[in-house]
């Protein structure tokens, strides 16, 4: 027999060789179709395909690579880490339990970066990643269920902002080697990644429009860094001495690909501690901050998709806020200040009669 379902779409029943049966099933659909559950039937019997975690995995990593680069391939490492334990199982056969026991293992392990255990905002990450690739497999209809709906994430927030001042940033600078210097003025002028310093192209810059355009972006949107007079110089500079495409480069005109010692060396020169190369994209936004920029403006600097990002760095303005707050204050109380910048609204006398 053959039917419509409440989408419209066309289905062909096969029920063996008795009429009877065929009769019988119709006046089934007609049933479900007049209680409309026609559909949630349909969907509830449906057959899920058979298909083990390592297969899936592999579809979901390509799949995710295909629509992803740069720093989200991250996930493909988290995934492939999470499904290691499990590649031999039944996609269908990983329960909650299964990924609670995952993550509570998870807590227990030692970062290979700092030598301490993992913070739970790493492991939140991961769960992010575990819900997504579960969510996937529904919409490829290889899952009815997603086993990690009522797993939660701690929420811990792993926001580090760390910055130098100005001293600070000229003592480094002056310690860096001479290829590293250029390298860590560009970082501080501009606030740009390390990944997107290292493979800057001169086809990207545009002295004359004083433009740097980067194309690949984390939120897939094309990015532009503004030339300050101090960065012109600076580009000018290592214009004239160019030797590659790349406008960053070794001694000998090479492509770096890492400076991890050499930075290490700077800062250590330097006596400065607690500090990574990212956190110079930190002291970017924080000094802007400190010099009264309007937060939409560092936001556009810093190419943040939203404002909450760049408001991080909003407690460093408190001497902007606490000013506004006294110039409203001397309005209001038309200049009768006490020494502590308090409101006075009456004399004590007259205010004892209240």
């Amino acid at each position: 027999m053959s039917f419509y379902d409440d989408h419209r779409k066309y289905h062909i029943k096969t029920l063996g060789t008795n009429r009877r049966e065929a009769e019988l099933y119709e006046q089934k659909i007609k049933t479900l179709k007049a209680e409309n559950r026609l559909n949630e039937v349909l969907e509830k019997n449906k057959k899920t395909p058979v298909i083990l975690v390592k297969e899936y995995a592999k579809e979901y990593i390509e799949w995710y690579k295909s629509k992803n680069k740069g720093w989200k391939l991250t996930r493909a490492s988290q995934i492939k880490k999470f499904t290691k334990k499990f590649k031999s199982e039944l996609l269908s056969n990983i329960k909650q339990l299964d990924i609670e026991n995952y993550i509570t293992e998870r807590q227990k392990e030692i970062s290979p970066y700092s030598k301490k255990i993992i913070k739970k905002g790493t492991v939140d990450a991961d769960i992010v990643a575990i819900k997504h690739f579960f969510n996937k497999a529904i919409e490829w209809e290889y899952l009815k269920e997603n086993p990690t709906k009522n797993i939660k994430k701690f929420n811990e927030s792993n926001i580090r902002v760390r910055f130098l001042e100005y001293e600070e940033v000229e003592r480094l600078v002056s310690n860096c080697d001479p290829y590293l210097k250029s390298i860590v003025q560009c970082a501080v002028l501009t606030g740009m990644r390390k990944s997107e310093i290292l493979n800057l192209n001169w086809f990207q810059v545009d002295l004359k429009k004083r433009l740097i355009t980067l194309p690949e972006q984390k939120n897939k949107e094309i990015g532009y860094v503004y030339i300050s007079d101090e960065l012109l110089n600076l580009l000018e500079k290592l214009k004239k001495e160019r030797k590659s495409e790349y406008v960053f480069t070794n001694e000998n005109g090479g492509k770096i690909s890492s400076f991890k010692r050499s930075f290490k060396t700077a800062l250590k020169r330097s006596n400065i501690a607690n500090f990574r190369f990212h956190d110079l994209r930190h002291t970017f936004a924080s000094l802007l901050v400190k010099n009264g920029v309007h937060p939409m403006i560092v936001q556009r600097l810093m190419r943040h998709k939203s404002l909450d990002m760049t408001m991080r760095y909003s407690h460093l303005s408190d001497k902007d806020i606490w000013n506004a707050a006294d110039d409203l204050g001397q309005k209001v109380s038309r200049g009768k200040l006490n020494n502590n910048n308090l409101i006075i609204i009456e004399d004590y006398k007259n205010a004892k009669n209240l």
